[in-house]
């Protein structure tokens, strides 16, 4: 669930089970085998179109020594700290991340918001439409379950992170909607 979402990690596993899992599921809820075109649903009957987006807003790794730093205790003085987000404060510069496991780099860049999508309010800050964004394709079950992973072992959600927004757009067959979803995970400082 949503709210048992309490560190970044937990985001990866969020993003597999709400929303790979029953993306890619081959059972329908009465247990029948689906059929490879009734796969990609969420809830029985609203149907991804494309695939789903993640995108990550940073901010830099700095704290105001005049304000920040000084009120802090001296045990706790040198420990990197991250700022509350704000254009001011946004890292749009690019960053690489490492897999443990096999060591593979993988640089990202920063898209602006003309790019991608809208600006988003947020509980703790306001986000541009801009970011670091990856893209789980709908087509490919072992390409979006591999890239969740190689986030994940790279360490792509870290300290520097402000917010993760995940978005898809579905067609509800019931209703003959589409809908445009976005779900949107804050780190406090």
């Amino acid at each position: 669930r949503h709210a048992d979402i309490r560190q970044p990690s937990d985001i990866y596993a969020w993003v597999s089970g709400a929303i790979l899992d029953p993306l890619y599921a081959s059972t329908w809820y009465n247990g029948d085998a689906m059929d490879a075109n009734d796969r990609g649903f969420l809830s029985q009957s609203n149907r991804i179109v494309g695939g789903v987006q993640l995108r990550q807003l940073r901010v830099k790794q700095s704290c105001d020594t005049d304000g920040d730093i000084k009120s802090y205790p001296s045990f706790a003085r040198g420990v990197p700290c991250e700022p509350v987000y704000s254009s001011g404060k946004a890292d749009t510069s690019a960053f690489t991340t490492t897999n443990s496991l096999s060591g593979a780099s993988t640089t990202w860049t920063y898209s602006d918001g003309d790019e991608l999508l809208f600006n988003r309010e947020g509980r703790i800050s306001d986000y541009p439409g801009g970011g670091f964004a990856v893209y789980l394709p709908f087509a490919d079950e072992a390409a979006s379950r591999a890239t969740v992973s190689e986030l994940s072992l790279g360490r792509w959600v870290d300290d520097q992170t402000a917010a993760v927004l995940v978005s898809f757009t579905s067609f509800n067959f019931n209703e003959g909607l589409f809908a445009y979803t976005e779900v949107l995970f804050e780190m406090g400082p």
